[in-house]
């Protein structure tokens, strides 16, 4: 068909009304010189003229480089189907094919959830259809070297908010004095781009990463996370567990605090970890042997970060893990305790989110025992009345031995939960038989009191103990209502339960006392529930669950 031929099909098809026909038919007979300024201006004056308001408004809301006009564009889109365009060249005067949206936003997903990306291009963003599908979620960072061309897809209506979140460069230069000007903006980690663009952008990470973790480069101002560890002389597990954080690609967004207790072992450890000069690193040394709860305070009240999870000194932090962690806190502001997945201990959880209030407090009271793996907001947990509930460790078993489950409780008043099933610690092996030697060594007492081969906080008297500090804590926040203090009740018997299953048929411990063990045990359990004003009804369902859990021990 001859070009005379297809203008003259095309007229026809928008006579029809059917313009996506029609324009292919125009473009056509443009590209093969027929009637060129004819067929242009019909093309603008039919598809365009009607939308060129609309265009324009974009354009000046989401333009990625500020000293280019909307005039100064050297690229027009042209209406075609639902969500695409004919791209025209205005300085070429020629079509350059066609833009998609929707296959722009159905390019594969970013595996990554926290890290920013960069881009170098010419100026064809359709040669990186996921560029534009991340700004959605992450922060775009582009070097754009045809800037006119570039800039002029901000005009397209349905990418306004893509390009409301990239920031353009005009060459690698301008794009790396950014970040080192700017010390406390999270660096990219992801490129796209050709080989060698990504190379560059390799470099300058490097260069950029290791200036950071300088004490001139080191920016905490924007501290998301804070890894903390609270340590017992057990130096040399603290100095493997540092020295693997600090392989961390994280700079701005990062730190560790190491809070050092005791003075007896590994100390020449502690010393290595002293003299670590990577500025993400903050230890201190307190120079005496602190209660557990104290330095478990001591890490939170170091730490600068938003966020601080709290790791024990025998455990590891799957850095590849990080990733998904810090996008969860960075998205989810109103978090105030998360409870990630762990290799062993909490092998089991599932992805669970719990609002604030009694839903929180019900996925949270007692579920968080072991340390490593909590992450809190450091701002709340502080806010708590910390002094006060201080007293409690005088003679609470619940606190003496799990303080930090007794604040991860009360945070469920102050933010919402979260359990998060992306596993991010892997328990190390238990040391405590090597612990006691050293100790015998230096002719010291073990501070982890052992009794008759059983742990001191886990023998039948201990647990028995804790579930009178669980009433007691349920005592202290009373005034948060009493559907919540008869959930913690449920909870709490629920738990003691558990925990007595275990010393009775997991480690057979004692069993000719099991039955002394239960009567005290329901005795405990018919006292905390008169201590609170429940009605008949719900007496008697808590009792049942007490003998539901009673008849489960024993039945062995």
């Amino acid at each position: 068909m001859i070009a005379e031929e297809i203008l003259a099909y095309g007229i026809q098809q928008f006579e029809e009304k059917k313009y996506d026909a029609a324009l292919d038919a125009m473009v056509l007979a443009f590209t093969k010189g027929y009637q060129r300024e004819w067929i242009l201006a019909n093309i603008y004056s039919c598809y365009m003229d009607g939308n060129e308001a609309e265009f324009r408004e974009c354009y000046n809301t989401c333009c990625i480089y500020k000293d280019i006009s909307y005039t100064e564009c050297c690229l027009d889109f042209i209406p075609y189907k639902d969500s695409e365009y004919y791209i025209f060249d205005k300085m070429e005067q020629k079509f350059l094919g066609i833009v998609s949206v929707q296959e722009m936003f159905q390019a594969e997903e970013l595996k990554r959830e926290f890290d920013d990306v960069a881009i170098e291009l010419d100026w064809d963003w359709r040669k990186y259809k996921e560029s534009l599908k991340w700004a959605f979620k992450h922060k775009v960072y582009a070097i754009c070297h045809d800037r006119k061309r570039a800039a002029s897809f901000c005009k397209i209506p349905e990418f306004v908010d893509c390009f409301r979140k990239i920031k353009a460069f005009a060459d690698r230069k301008a794009y790396q004095k950014y970040f080192h000007e700017d010390t406390g903006v999270v660096l990219p980690r992801f490129f796209l781009g050709e080989e060698g663009s990504r190379q560059e952008f390799v470099r300058i990470w490097e260069e950029e990463h290791a200036y950071r973790i300088t004490a001139e480069g080191r920016n905490k101002d924007h501290i998301l996370l804070t890894i903390g560890i609270p340590t017992f002389d057990r130096g040399f597990l603290a100095l493997q567990k540092v020295r693997n954080l600090l392989e961390m690609t994280y700079d701005a967004e990062i730190e560790i605090v190491v809070s050092k207790n005791g003075t007896k072992l590994y100390q020449e450890d502690y010393q290595q970890i002293a003299e670590i000069s990577d500025a993400r690193l903050h230890y201190v040394d307190h120079n005496r042997t602190l209660t557990m709860e104290e330095n478990f305070r001591n890490t939170i009240a170091l730490a600068k970060g938003r966020y601080v999870l709290l790791v024990s000194d025998e455990d590891n932090v799957l850095l590849e893990s990080l990733d998904h962690y810090l996008a969860v806190l960075a998205r989810n502001k109103n978090l105030s305790y998360v409870r990630a997945k762990t290799k062993i201990q909490y092998s089991h959880i599932k992805d669970h989110f719990y609002k604030r209030g009694i839903e929180a407090f019900s996925g949270a009271f007692l579920a968080g025992n072991y340390l490593s793996g909590s992450i809190v907001k450091r701002e709340s947990l502080l806010k708590l009345p910390l002094d006060e509930i201080r007293e409690y460790a005088k003679n609470n078993a619940f606190y003496i031995h799990y303080c930090h489950d007794w604040w991860f409780s009360m945070l469920a008043f102050e933010g919402d939960f979260r359990q998060d099933a992306i596993c991010l610690i892997a328990e190390g092996e238990s040391i405590l038989d090597m612990m006691q030697e050293e100790y015998k060594k230096i002719g010291a007492e073990n501070p982890i009191n052992y009794g008759n081969g059983m742990l001191g906080y886990a023998t039948y008297e201990s647990r028995l103990e804790q579930f009178k500090g669980y009433i007691a804590f349920l005592h202290f926040i009373k005034d948060v209502g009493l559907d919540v203090i008869r959930a913690g009740v449920h909870i709490a018997i629920g738990k003691t339960g558990y925990l007595l299953r275990i010393i009775y048929v997991i480690c057979n411990y004692k069993p000719e006392r099991i039955g002394d063990v239960m009567m005290q045990f329901f005795e405990l359990c018919t006292q905390a529930v008169d201590e609170f004003p429940f009605d008949d009804v719900q007496k008697n369902e808590l009792l049942s669950w007490a003998v539901f859990n009673i008849e489960a021990i024993v039945a062995k």
